[in-house]
């Protein structure tokens, strides 16, 4: 779900800001005060020893790109996105435009490996490598939630993570493809702007509970802090980490 903005009535901002990078292997204490700090001045973060081995990544990354290398009709085959499987839309508010393909999956083991026959050559690889990701990742996600409690000091400290263990809970596994955006002085094209103002992924809040995100070593992702700029805030860029992931509060959390 995308969440788009009101038009800006001001000139957007980009601040460089060292946005909070936590080790959960730290003391506990220090942590669980180190997450509650970045939730309330930012709500976003990245941690790093957090315990989803390199090797579980690199076959989920290795799976995606396959995937998305494959010729659009293959890919098709594994849509439409209602709400799993294969989408490809553009995005774009207020000038942004921009272009996304993804596959949305369910988390329930059994479901992946049903989708698996329809999204790749080998299902079983593809299957192993989303579910140990999602297995992974979801107990990151708990750890996270349980520090987020302890942080507000809720007597049952896994309230929050109680929802995603669930066995008929929501969450959602999501792997985005953004093409490249071409640049070149001979394009037809000769406003200046006509590629500067193309992005990705359009301005939206992320109405979930939690987003966990692992990106690859491209830039781009910025996130907005209201951090030493009144109302309107600042655009932060989020420089690639090579072993961290990226947490943001969803909207249901906040509230």
């Amino acid at each position: 779900m995308v969440v788009a903005s009101p038009s800006p009535t001001h000139p957007e901002k980009v601040q460089f800001i060292e946005l909070p990078i936590i080790d959960l292997s730290a003391e506990r204490s220090k942590v669980i005060n180190l997450v509650t700090k970045a939730c309330e001045e930012y709500g976003f973060f990245e941690v790093i020893n957090h315990g989803v081995s390199r090797d579980i990544i690199t076959r989920m990354e290795e799976q995606g790109l396959g995937f998305f290398a494959k010729p659009l009709g293959d890919k098709q085959k594994a849509g439409p996105a209602t709400p799993f499987g294969y989408g490809c839309k553009n995005i774009g508010f207020n000038g942004d435009v921009g272009a996304v393909e993804y596959l949305m999956l369910g988390t329930n083991s059994l479901s992946i490996v049903e989708r698996s026959y329809a999204i790749s050559n080998d299902p079983k690889m593809f299957s192993s490598a989303v579910n140990g990701y999602v297995e992974a990742v979801t107990g990151l996600a708990c750890e996270i939630l349980e520090l987020m409690a302890e942080g507000l000091r809720v007597q049952d400290s896994s309230v929050f993570s109680k929802m995603i263990k669930d066995v008929d809970n929501d969450s959602i596994f999501r792997l985005n493809h953004y093409p490249p955006i071409l640049c070149n002085n001979n394009n037809n094209n000769k406003d200046p702007s006509f590629h500067a103002n193309k992005v990705g992924f359009g301005e939206h809040t992320d109405p979930q509970i939690l987003t966990i995100l692992k990106s690859n070593d491209v830039g781009g992702l910025q996130v907005k802090s209201q951090v030493d700029d009144g109302d309107h805030g600042v655009w932060v860029p989020v420089p690639p980490h090579p072993t961290a992931f990226c947490v943001n509060v969803g909207d249901i959390l906040q509230v």
